[in-house]
């Protein structure tokens, strides 16, 4: 579970990082897609993206609280 919720993050935050360039209209992206398809895909890997990172912090609480909040602060504290 605490692999799953890493990739979850890895792969939401990756694509929140990309949101931009879906909406920044540049030329060549809005000429061979066109700016309907583009806004559509941001809203939607917006979406993805934000449910994600969402499921990154559910599976870490569910994780965490398996063990018990001591275990937190043992993982935070190694380096």
């Amino acid at each position: 579970m605490y692999r799953l919720a890493q990739i979850s993050a890895l792969i939401g935050a990756s694509i929140l990082f990309l949101q931009p360039v879906w909406a920044a209209r540049f030329p060549w992206l809005e000429h061979r897609f066109g700016l309907d398809k583009l806004l559509r895909f941001h809203r939607w890997t917006g979406i993805i993206g934000y449910s994600l990172v969402l499921l990154h912090g559910s599976l870490m609480l569910i994780y965490f609280g398996q063990f018990g909040w001591e275990s937190i602060w043992t993982i935070l504290s190694t380096p």
